[in-house]
This record gives C-alpha cells, structure tokens and sequence, in this order.
C-alpha cells in the first residue's frame, strides 16, 4: 500500500517499478497480493495517471509469465484468496477498464491494451464461481456486458469476457455445477487461421517499406531525440550499391506482392516518411537528408534492385513498366495522394520566395528516375508537362557556362583554392540540387583515396576538413559511398605517415592533423570505431582512437616513447624553451603524438600541482594546442582533463582553468565539442561534485559554447534531456518498441532504433522484451505485427551485435512455446498465428537475403549468422522434440501447411 501511494504522488517512477518488480521476483511480494491490492487502490482517482496504471498492469502481466509455475490460477490469482475476493478483483478489473478508456489517450503507454489482458488473465483464472455469491454474481455479469456495450474492445477481451458472463449466467439461473466440471477455458482448442501462413497479407501495408527505408538511410522520423546513422554507414546502408540493392530485393520476395504492387507501396511509403519527417519539424523546416536520400538516392538503388530481380529469372515482370505503373498510381490517379499534397504545400511554405516554381515531389523524384534510365521522357512528361524540356539544374548550367563538364567543375568548386566560406557556401548549393548528388559523392570517394594514396597531406587535410565541418555534406556522401573505404584510407595514411622528409613539418602536420579530426569525427558519428577496416590485404583496427585518453607512466614508455616525451615535455613546458621545432616534429611519428598529448597534458598539471613548473610555463605550454599544429589532438587532451577532475573533485585548479582555455577558445575544433560535450556536461552538472567547484569558475561560458556546439538551446534543456535518460534508461527498449507501435495505429511511418535498444539491454532480453509487446500489440493486425517482427530479426545489422534470427529461433522460441502454454485460450490462439507467421516468415527472409546477396555481388555469404536452411532444420528438430507441447505441435501444423515454405524447407516434410 505505501508503494501505491508513493505512486500517487511520484507517477510512472523508475525507482518505484524497480521495486515492485524485485519484490515479486524474490517472492517478497505475492503476485496474486500485490493484484489484488493494485486494482482496490486502482479506483482512487489519486492513482488515475495512465504512466503509472499501465505500468502497474505490465509488472502483473510480465510477472505472471516469468513465473515458471504451471497454472495460471497459481499466479494472478492468490492461493488464500476466498471465491467472493477474487470476483471482487475481478469487478475492480472490470471497473479499471472503464477507468482506462475515460483518461487521456497518449501514444506513450498502451493502458486499455494492458487492463484489458490482465481482465482477461483474471476472467481465465478463475474456476470456481459456486461459491460465489448469486447477487455478485448477477451484478458481475451486468457490469461486463455494459463494458461490451459502452466500450470498444479487442477480440481476445470481448471473447474472455463473454465466456465468464457466460458462466456466470448459468450460475445465476440455478446451475449447481462448479465451474471445474465444465470445459475448461484454457483446454478448448484454438480456431487457428487457415490459409498460408506465407500470404502476401494486407497489400495498403506501408510498415515493411517504412521501416526497410529507414533501416537504409537511419534518419530521425520526429519519434526520438536521438538521430542513429550508423546503418547508413555499413554493409546493408544506403551507401553499399549492392547489399542495399540486395535488402530491397530480400524484403520484395518476403512480401509476395507483385513487383508493381511493392514499387507502389514502397513510394507511398517514402512519401509518408517525407511528410512525417516535415511534419515533426515545425518552425525547424524538413530533415534535407531524407529528401536527399528518397530523391537523391533512392532512384539509382531501385535501378541496381531492378536489375537483380531480372538476374535471378524467377520472374517475368519487367521493372521499367513496374516503376512506370507504380508512378502512375501514385502521381497521375486521382484522388492524389493526401500526403504528397500535404508535402508539396508544406515545402511551398519554406521555399524562398523568388522561386519560379512551386515544389514538387513528383517532378523531382520522376526526373532521377528519368535521370537513371528507368523512365523515359514521354512517361517524365505526363507526371510533370516542365519534363518535356530541358531541365538542367543551376550547377549544370554554371558548369556549360564554365566550358566544363558537371564532374570537372564540381572538383575545382571543392578544391584548396577558393577557401574554406566559399566552398561551404557552395557545398549548401550542391545539397539543394538532387541531380548532383551520386557525382559530387563519386568526386569526394575518387579525391580522398586518391590524395591519401599519394600522401598528399595538404589537398587531403583541406577535403578532410571541409567534410568535418559540413555535416550535411559528410552525411550526402555517406548516403552513395561507403564511409568506412574514407576512414580506411585515412588510417592507413596516419599509420605509415611521418615527417622525416617534408619541407616544412609544422604545416604537414597540420594537414595531417584535419584528417585526423576527420577520422574521430566520423567513426563516431557512423559508429564504425569498433569495426576492423579491411583495405587490400591490411586490416586496420581503429581501436587506438578510443584511448587517446589514456596516461601513461613514464617508466611504461618504450625507449623511444620516452625520448619523444621527454623532447616534447621540453618544448612545451620548459621555460627555456623556444618553441617546437622542426626538428622534433620531424624526429615524431604524428601517430604517437597522438597517442602521447594526453600524458604530456598530465604530467605537465601534476608538475605545475608539485611547483615544479610555473602557472604561467603551464599556460604557455597548453596555447599550442588552441593552434593548428596541436588541436587535433584535442579530443584525448580534454577527456582526460574531465575525467582527473571528477577523480580529484576539483582539488587543482589547473584542470579548471586549462579547459575552460581550451573549450573557449574560438580556434578550438568544433567536431572537439562534441566529440567531448557530453562527456563535460555531465561533469559540471554532476550533484555531488558541485560543491567541489571553485567559485571562481566561469560554468555559463563553457556550458554555452558546449549547448551550441550540441544544438541544445540551453542549459535547462540539457538537464532535462540527461535527467530523463537516467530515469528511463533500462526501459527505453520497451519504449521504443511501443512508440513504434503507436505510430502505426496513428497511420504513420515506424522507426525503430534496435541497435541503440541492444546498446541498453542484452539481446535476448531485449527478444523477450519484443515478444511480450508484439503478445500485447491486440489493437494492431497479426500481419503488422509478424512486418514489424521481421525488420528486427532478419535485418542485418552492425558486425558487434549477434545475429537476431538464431537468437530468437534457439533461445526465446522454446521459452515462449512453454510459457504460451500456459495462457487463456482466445490470447492463446492469437498468439500461435503470430508466431508462426513470425517464424516461417523470418526464415524465409533470410534465405531470400541469402539469394539476393548471391545475385548483387557473387558472394555467397550467411548474412544473418548461419544458413536459413541450418535453421530450419534445427527449428524442425526442435518442434519434433516437443511432441507433447500442444503449442509446438499446433505452430508445427501451421508451418507444415505452408506449400511454400515445405517446398523452400523440405526437412518439415520429411520431419515433422
């Protein structure tokens, strides 16, 4: 009772859940105590927060199947609860429903789904009503049949409901028999769906291709705070030609829709995704790198997936007239599109007002199909009558007037010699020209490999730094090449590179040290730092660029880390010094520097601490790195700098002073603020520290270049956004998952972030995790459900997290068949559909990866961690093992009556 009152004052808190949870879980806390209870309190309107009423209800609900007992009636029900408690339960369950559907409905919590199964679990659980007496159970009755009327339920609850008013009738009319002698609920056997399990199902689905779409590109649909992009940056990303050409065949085949039909789902569903984005960014116009990916970049993968599936022969149709037919019904039938229009007239709002023309989505995305060959004028023509004439973008004009091709005027645009303002200014003009996109990326790959191959530092530090500089531009090029062949070339250059033989060391390494912000910059921001890079026969491992912060002690230094240490200790911190000279750049592998600022930086602060040296040496030594020829080491310095002072709790005030220097000063690196912004952050807001600060520290100053460099507006915000990940850090998954759940029943375009869930939780409780929302989804379709079911198993993801598929396949499955079991007969059969939909689907997805990647690059290679066919025969296996569970058996049955997935699978015929 405390705990619910507490509740009452603090809803939905975290720390509380935590609680209850391992209350029940150590058995401190009877389930069955800890229901009854909840629903009695659940009538004070004290309690009514829809947070912290569906969180209740998930801890029963979660509780009751982890609970590894063999009867439901063993769990949500008390063994010592007398008949006439529990059908008062019972009523406070009924009465919670009508309390769920009176609140406010938010698309952040899923309440009338939770109390309407734990009503349903409670309903099943109860068999024995003879006891009971006749009056409550006449009022029992009243009250469902006016939930059935007053509100609108789902198909497992209204069926729950009409069984137990159904019993319950019997016993008003006069029945002595108890409830034990007649058909038990939970025996009646299920009425499973019939027909292939492997139907191509609802065909106005636009949850595949929204999600598939935003696996490719990873950009924020307006749904979290958080932008995740390393997809883009990998093998299955938009920037693989054909991996990602293999995944839109891969989902095509899994969808059983006619190519026409796909192509036209798939468009819809880049629209929906476009309006979405614009819609989520009110007063902060459209996300440019969806527009630059559907328009930009979507053309040419459909082209790659066109020719793949003609490759294969498995079919007759013809991409050029699918693409045509599909663009046909989404621009040319009428009514239009509501969203296309929605989107066009938006885009009219935030366009400039000296445009001539109004925008256009379908101008736009038909001109790069006309532009990539797969339609041709005539057709361009009828979507758009402007089409029929030249339509050569601004920067293929400025390119015929210059007397050059596109190719050779966009290299000298982004050349060393018109400066860093005015090629910015140009690279915003080459993002609003769709056109020039796929050459402008191809101009950026064949620049950087060749400048780092020739060891040209200078060319090579200016594209680098221009590419750092300009997110958006650093973002088109990963939308058509893959980032990881830049980075790759950039290491191998850092590895080999040293100054023994340049002219003028200081600005070489300068250069030098561009390309080195660049590499920090960009294997975090595509999480690539953990991956190994493969270029040639050298594999290169970036691992050295996460502990740039680590300090070392001298007596640990090699013999010529030591004479590298000792001659930079001097330059830098010896009043007699006179600088850096060429002679000890020249004498330093740029690699090792890199590696050594850290413990220089802290030696020369333990030494200032010790008088060893004057504040004013100190000061003096830590100004080269505001300049070129040190910032770029930076990102170690600073982090090291944060991390001694929390261990020290502000006790030298050089740390203070040194990085309030550093982050102030206007030459420091920006990709260094937010490479380490966070990290800052949290130590000036840190509670327990802040008596710890001098008051003498200027925290505002730091704190503003810091939000800046972070796109926060203020400190205030900050602290929220940290404040609200700490609450809700271990169930951000699930909250993700339902979110993405809320977006399909509000019609709009999912996202769904796994490998951020998976950087929170362990794989397979996050599959757990999955399978109890999917369980719980009953106001979406079975078919949603198993799309959005194979877009986290059999999508594949970054080479640091195990494949998904086997996961759930030989860990999970076999835990659910035995806990499903164990549930009431409609959510029983609901759920066996589901799941063999989800099974018999995965599977088959991952054998038409396997096949698409055959066909895209020659390979033949088990993208999801082993061969489909190895999982099927083991899932065959497993299922023959399990002949006497009636849920094993039944999802058995289902697979088997798939032809489909016999004849791709025939170890089920031969099997099962």
């Amino acid at each position: 009772d405390s705990v619910l009152i507490l509740l009452s004052l603090y809803p939905g808190d975290f720390a509380l859940q935590s609680y209850l949870r391992d209350a029940i879980h150590d058995g401190i806390l009877s389930l069955g105590v800890f229901v009854t209870t909840f629903l009695l309190a659940a009538r004070s309107p004290d309690l009514h927060d829809p947070a912290t009423l569906d969180m209740l209800c998930r801890i029963a609900i979660e509780s009751h199947f982890s609970s590894g007992l063999l009867l439901s009636s063993s769990s949500v029900i008390s063994f010592t609860e007398s008949p006439d408690g529990i059908l008062t339960s019972i009523r406070n369950a009924l009465e919670l429903l009508k309390t769920a559907h009176s609140l406010p409905i938010s698309h952040f919590h899923r309440l009338i789904e939770s109390v309407g199964y734990l009503v349903t679990l409670l309903t099943s659980s109860f068999t024995d009503i003879s006891k009971v007496p006749r009056a409550q159970a006449m009022a029992c009755a009243e009250e469902i049949r006016e939930a059935q009327q007053m509100f609108s339920l789902s198909q497992d609850v209204r069926e729950a409901l009409a069984v137990f008013a159904h019993h319950l009738d019997i016993w008003n009319d006069g029945s002595s028999t108890p409830i034990l002698e007649m058909p038990p609920m939970h025996t009646v056997q299920p009425s499973l769906g019939k027909g292939d399990i492997l139907a191509p199902g609802t065909e106005s689905d636009v949850v595949t291709c929204s999600l598939m779409l935003y696996h490719l590109v990873s950009g924020n649909l307006g749904i979290s705070k958080t932008s995740q992009v390393s997809n883009r940056a990998r093998d299955f990303g938009s920037g693989n030609d054909a991996h990602a050409a293999a995944l839109i065949v891969a989902t095509f085949r899994a969808t059983s829709w006619t190519l026409t039909k796909f192509y036209t789902r798939l468009l819809a569903a880049s629209i929906s995704c476009l309006f979405q984005d614009i819609q989520s960014r009110l007063g902060k116009g459209p996300n440019p790198l969806w527009r630059a990916f559907i328009v930009g970049r979507l053309p040419r993968l459909l082209l790659l997936s066109g020719k793949a599936i003609e490759a294969d022969g498995s079919m007759a149709a013809d991409p050029h007239t699918a693409v045509r037919d599909a663009l046909s019904v989404i621009f040319l039938s009428q009514p239009k599109n509501p969203h296309l229009m929605q989107y066009d007239g938006a885009l009219d709002m935030l366009s400039e007002p000296e445009n001539s023309r109004a925008p256009s989505f379908a101008r736009d995305f038909t001109q790069q199909l006309l532009a990539v060959g797969l339609v041709d004028q005539m057709f361009a023509a009828r979507v758009d009558a402007t089409l029929a004439n030249d339509n050569s973008s601004r920067l293929q004009i400025d390119a015929r007037e210059a007397g050059v091709d596109l190719e050779s005027y966009l290299t000298y645009r982004i050349s060393s010699e018109n400066g860093a303002d005015d090629t910015s200014a140009f690279l915003e003009r080459v993002y609003q020209d769709f056109r020039c996109h796929p050459v402008f990326s191809e101009i950026v790959r064949k620049r950087f490999t060749a400048l780092a191959t020739s060891g040209d530092v200078e060319s090579l530090g200016y594209l680098a730094k221009i590419l750092y500089m300009n997110e958006a531009a650093l973002d088109l090029v990963s939308l058509h090449v893959k980032i990881s062949e830049l980075t790759a070339h950039a290491l191998v250059l850092l590895e080999d590179y040293d100054c023994e033989t340049v002219g003028d060391p200081g600005t070489a390494v300068s250069h030098l040290g561009d390309v080195v912000i660049f590499l920090q910059w960009t294997l975090a921001r595509y999480n690539l730092s953990t991956t190994l890079h493969i270029l040639g026969e050298k594999t290169l491992d970036p691992g050295f660029l996460r502990v740039t912060d680590n300090v070392r002690r001298i007596e640990d230094l090699s013999s010529e880390q030591a004479a590298a240490f000792n001659s930079w200790f001097k330059a830098l911190f010896d009043k007699n010094s006179e600088g850096i000279e060429d002679g000890v750049l020249r004498s330093t592998r740029p690699k090792m520097l890199l590696m050594m600022a850290a413990t220089l930086c802290s030696h020369a602060i333990t030494a200032c601490t010790e008088h060893k040296i004057d504040v004013d040496v100190l000061a003096n030594g830590f100004s080269f790195f505001t300049g070129p020829l040190l910032s770029w080491t930076l990102v170690g310095v600073v982090k090291t700098l944060v991390r001694e002072m929390k261990q020290t709790r502000y006790q030298s005030p050089h740390h203070l002073n040194i990085l309030r220097t550093l982050i102030l000063s206007p030459t420091c690196p920006r990709s260094v603020l937010r490479l380490c912004g966070h990290d800052i952050l949290r130590l000036l807001s840190d509670p327990q520290l802040a008596a710890f600060i001098p008051e003498t520290a200027n925290l505002p100053a730091i704190q503003a270049v810091i939000n800046e460099a972070l796109g926060l507006r203020d400190d205030s915000e900050c602290s929220r956004r940290l404040n609200a990940i700490a609450i809700v850090w271990a169930d951000q998954p699930r909250h993700a998952i339902q979110t993405a759940f809320s977006m399909i029943q509000l019609g709009k375009a999912p996202s769904l972030d796994v490998v951020r869930c998976l950087a929170i939780t362990p794989p397979t409780r996050f599959l757990h995790t999955f399978w109890f929302e999917l369980s719980m989804a009953t106001s979406l379709s079975i078919d949603t459900l198993r799309r959005v079911a194979l877009y986290v198993l059999a999508i594949p993801r970054t080479p640091n997290i195990p494949p998904l598929l086997p996961l759930f396949l030989h860990n999970v499955f076999p835990s659910i068949l035995d806990t499903m079991d164990r549930q009431p007969t409609g959510a029983q059969s609901m759920h066996i559909e589901l799941l063999a939909g989800i099974v018999s689907s995965a599977v088959m997805t991952a054998l038409h990866l396997e096949r698409a990647v055959l066909t895209t690059t020659g390979e033949q290679r088990f993208i999801l961690g082993e061969p489909s066919s190895a999982m099927a025969r083991r899932l065959a296996a497993d299922l023959r093992h399990r002949k006497h569970n009636v849920t094993a058996k039944l999802i058995a049955q289902r697979l088997t009556s798939s032809a489909t997935f016999v004849a791709s699978f025939p170890v089920f015929k031969m099997e099962i």
